[in-house]
């Protein structure tokens, strides 16, 4: 389960904002580190370091239909806030 599960309702903007400040720092940290990887495994990495436990199939099944780093942080915050994740 994510963070949202555990949190209020009153508190979802602000974790939002955490989420979307701590996917930026890894994802960007990986295309520092490892330029000119195809855009899927940063967003993996990126992933991975959020959810440490998921499996390599679970993470690559999550940002599948994840064009670019915006689109899975709104997968994200959208998940964690129904509590699917």
């Amino acid at each position: 389960m994510g963070i949202f599960s555990k949190l209020p309702f009153f508190g979802d903007e602000a974790v939002a904002k955490g989420t979307r400040q701590v996917m930026m720092t890894s994802y960007n940290g990986f295309k520092n580190r490892e330029p000119g990887m195809p855009e899927n495994w940063y967003l993996k990495m990126a992933l991975g370091m959020r959810f440490r436990n998921w499996s390599e199939t679970q993470l690559e099944g999550f940002v599948m239909d994840c064009i670019d780093i915006n689109d899975l942080i709104e997968k994200i915050i959208s998940q964690e806030r129904d509590r699917i994740i």
